[in-house]
């Protein structure tokens, strides 16, 4: 998440745009749309001097932390390569939420274990997505707005299953296996 490396003009030609990928690590890492967040971006370039400081409460200040987030992002293709385009070159979140790694760190009535796809409680909760549009619908509207960021979404492999999921080994991600 460092800003894109100082380039010259000479090299750029006119013809680069800056293309950062953007998650929210908290949602996908725990596969749970919380109550809370943090400014990872913000930590990471130690913009605060303790990480409690970096920490959102509610619904509306996660949305306005996402957006600030994608935000840096853009101006750092202004402050670093000039008046060319920011596109952020993978944006998206887990549709399985609340199953993998971190499930057992879950208190059972928080957990969700796949509700959405009628796996549990005798299909009690079959087609609720409120968590997987809570979380797109945050990430698009920091997206759009003030940001107004072009983008690709990331989508899973086609042999994504509601059983299985998207296949992807949840510890992996944090050493860049995808």
């Amino acid at each position: 998440m460092k800003p894109p490396p100082h380039l010259p003009e000479s090299l750029l030609k006119g013809r680069v745009c800056s293309s950062p990928h953007y998650y929210d690590g908290l949602t996908l890492m725990t596969k749970h749309w919380n109550w809370f967040n943090a400014d990872a971006l913000g930590v990471l370039r130690h913009k605060y001097w303790s990480v409690v400081q970096a920490v959102r409460v509610g619904e509306t200040n996660i949305r306005n932390c996402i957006q600030g987030q994608l935000g840096v992002l853009k101006q750092d293709t202004s402050d670093v390569l000039g008046k060319y385009p920011t596109l952020i070159g993978e944006i998206g979140c887990p549709y399985d939420m609340v199953r993998g790694f971190f499930l057992s760190q879950i208190k059972a009535d928080q957990q969700d274990d796949k509700k959405a796809y009628g796996f549990v409680d005798g299909g009690r909760g079959e087609g609720d997505y409120s968590a997987q549009q809570k979380a797109w619908d945050c990430s698009m509207n920091a997206l759009e707005g003030p940001n107004a960021l072009n983008y690709t979404l990331w989508t899973y492999v086609p042999d994504n299953t509601h059983q299985e999921g998207d296949l992807w080994y949840v510890p992996s991600l944090p050493y860049g296996v995808c």
